[in-house]
């Protein structure tokens, strides 16, 4: 059973101001407080953050959407944005996140480059020995996918160019042939 909404009015306003990374430090004890003593009020904060990421997981590739759940506010990092960035775990990766951004125009290959990109990064560790030709055979692999990327083909023809793209990558600097079906993986 939801508590009255009139209870939460002064948390739901705090909860906002913590989302926009613009809470002042009274404020900030005064959510702290009212979290420290009421279990409603930390199920509230906690649904309410929850729906915050979600949001900004779900639509922040919309491009009509991205820049009002920008992760920045006023310099600050928003903890909704950090949340989604955790969630997604790659999101320290700069080599992922520059095919997410690529990508970042069509859901499909959003969801596709989800998939991709840890491919792509799992056939640099089964395949390089040296952590920093690793890292450098991602980030030609990721290069020669950004570059020929087409935002209008379908998602199956980005899953074809991954690939291929894969195959001439470590085909060319370290003469692996990969079999079709890591596609399929």
């Amino acid at each position: 059973m939801s508590p009255p909404k009139e209870e939460f009015a002064e948390l739901r306003t705090l909860v906002n101001a913590w989302l926009d990374g613009s809470l002042s430090s009274e404020a900030a004890e005064r959510l702290n407080t009212i979290l420290a003593n009421s279990r409603p009020a930390r199920n509230f904060f906690r649904e309410y953050a929850q729906l915050e990421a979600n949001l900004h997981w779900n639509l922040a590739s919309k491009s009509q959407v991205a820049d009002l759940l920008d992760g920045e506010a006023s310099g600050k990092l928003r903890p909704a944005a950090l949340i989604a960035q955790q969630r997604l775990g790659m999101g320290d990766d700069d080599q992922f996140v520059r095919g997410y951004r690529r990508c970042a125009e069509n859901e499909a290959h959003l969801q596709a480059w989800l998939q991709i990109y840890p491919r792509f990064r799992a056939l640099a560790v089964l395949c390089i020995r040296s952590y920093s030709e690793q890292e450098n055979a991602t980030s030609h692999v990721v290069e020669q996918f950004v570059q020929a990327y087409d935002a209008a083909s379908a998602a199956e023809e980005i899953w074809r160019h991954a690939f291929n793209v894969a195959q001439r990558v470590f085909a060319s600097s370290h003469r692996l042939k990969l079999p079709s079906v890591i596609v399929e993986c």
